[in-house]
């Protein structure tokens, strides 16, 4: 169930997809307490150079944790680090293509370098992200 590191290879990739929704950047928005105008009002969001409303920036970056907590490296890994840039904004109704790559073992350390990227099906890459990643130790005796 849980990938060793024996188990990665270099360019390995998991990608998801997804369709932002309104509703997702209202929620991610309530979720951490972001009243920020430019995730929750239209009218607002027309008066600035997105022209709209837009995914926060976290809520993308949480996407990209998403797939290495369930699928890449998955269960059993621990997130050391994250650095994430982002490029374009995310509008309700775009559709997105979340992706993880492993850049880099290092078995000495238990640690793999791992890169993300949101890309939008709009306007292309919409954020990337450095993200490292350790092994857990796991005890069955429990």
């Amino acid at each position: 169930m849980y990938k060793e590191m024996e188990d990665l290879e270099i360019g390995q990739i998991h990608s998801k997809e997804y369709l932002v929704s309104k509703e997702m950047i209202l929620q991610f928005g309530t979720l951490t307490n972001d009243d920020n105008p430019l995730h929750s009002d239209h009218e607002f969001g027309k008066k600035t150079r997105f022209k709209d409303i837009n995914a926060q920036g976290m809520l993308l970056g949480s996407l990209i944790i998403g797939i290495i907590g369930s699928d890449l490296p998955g269960p059993g890994w621990m997130c050391l680090g994250v650095d994430t840039l982002f490029n374009l904004p995310v509008f309700p109704d775009d559709k997105i293509k979340v992706s993880v790559k492993v850049e880099k073992i290092l078995n000495a350390l238990g640690v793999v370098i791992l890169s993300g990227e949101i890309r939008n099906e709009n306007n292309g890459i919409t954020c990337k992200a450095k993200i490292k990643v350790q092994k857990l130790e796991i005890k069955n005796d429990i």
